[in-house]
């Protein structure tokens, strides 16, 4: 995963458990996207993104997962799916936002929300 990659994934976290980081600093920011790129550098995006996606639409926690939490669900996925990751289609990833260009947990079927209500 590239570290432009991580970027708008803990973008898409940020947007969806806004309390994680309403008081962050810029230096904590940065500090927060080493870490996670660091974490994840040598892991496949789409597998990451499949498990940030699977815990947001799954989960009711109020809070944005750890990496922890994030790399558990990869391997769980895994387990079930052990030729997932040698699949092309193993995850969409997230999708662009037709409005802004920038990612979106949305699927595309919901994308008409972004333009029409915002």
């Amino acid at each position: 995963m590239t570290l432009q990659e991580t970027q708008q994934l803990l973008s898409v976290l940020r947007t969806n458990y806004p309390n994680t980081f309403r008081n962050q600093t810029k230096n904590e920011s940065y500090d927060y996207l080493q870490l996670w790129a660091e974490a994840f550098k040598n892991d496949n995006a789409n597998a990451v993104i499949k498990a940030v996606k699977k815990i947001i639409y799954e989960d009711t926690r109020e809070f944005a997962p750890n990496i922890a939490q994030v790399k558990k669900m990869i391997q769980e996925e895994i387990e079930i799916h052990p030729k997932a990751l040698e699949n092309k289609n193993y995850s969409q990833g997230f999708n662009m936002c037709q409005r802004t260009g920038k990612i979106c947990p949305l699927d595309s079927t919901w994308g008409w929300i972004l333009i029409n209500f915002d």
